[in-house]
């Protein structure tokens, strides 16, 4: 049994994305290769350079047809 698996993939966060389109995902069970994705992630993330754009994301889920509520139907005249 693996001790990590690894997910990977292009498919992104919109509904065309997840559901619609032949995205390429793919799942990496050799424990070895999966170690080497999770480090390459974590070098990433950790790198001094990058951004944090966490907050900024969660607005615009917020105000997305992604958030928890339902967008409102409004009657246009």
């Amino acid at each position: 049994m693996n001790k990590i698996i690894a997910y990977m993939g292009s498919s992104n966060l919109t509904f065309s994305g997840l559901q619609g389109q032949g995205e390429l995902n793919i799942d990496v069970l050799d424990g070895d290769a999966a170690g080497k994705l999770a480090q390459w992630f974590e070098d990433r993330w950790a790198d001094r350079w990058c951004l944090d754009i966490g907050d900024d994301l969660v607005h615009v889920i917020e105000e997305s047809w992604a958030r928890e509520e339902a967008i409102p139907r409004t009657t246009f005249t």
